[in-house]
């Protein structure tokens, strides 16, 4: 059993009851906070005792509870996938940004233009068609 009396924090009392394997008596220890492990018996003998019925200094400790039990492990389909690493060279999975400035023709305009499912006009001029590719892939921050 667990008692307190702060008081006593660190002092070795000798127990009434408790005793060794050879019959001698028994001391414990407090440690910082005051508290003694010892029999029953003995704890029950002190808490009667003049010293230790003064409720702020001694009081009787319940057991350590139980560890509370580890939690389940959240199934795969439910967990978050791994963020991307920034410097992760290995980018195969994610969708290559369209290179609208580096159109050098109407017909690589035209062609992303395919690729990307916008529609555009042969007859524009490529500036037109570079802002109409750049209007329609990309979303404007204000």
């Amino acid at each position: 059993m667990k008692i307190q009396n702060t008081a006593l924090a660190g002092a070795t009392l000798g127990l009434r009851y408790g005793r060794d394997s050879d019959g001698r008596p028994v001391a414990v220890k407090g440690d910082e906070n005051g508290v003694f492990e010892m029999p029953e018996k003995d704890a029950e003998f002190l808490l009667q005792t003049e010293g230790w019925r003064i409720p702020r200094l001694a009081k009787s400790l319940p057991e350590a509870p139980a560890p509370a039990p580890e939690p389940e492990p959240v199934p795969a389909a439910l967990q978050d996938p791994p963020a991307a690493d920034a410097d992760d060279e290995d980018l195969d999975d994610e969708e290559e940004i369209p290179d609208v400035d580096g159109l050098r023709t109407k017909a690589a305009a035209m062609e992303m233009a395919e690729q990307y499912g916008v529609e555009l006009d042969s007859d524009m001029r490529l500036s037109d068609m570079k802002a109409k590719l750049e209007d329609e892939l990309f979303v404007k921050e204000d």
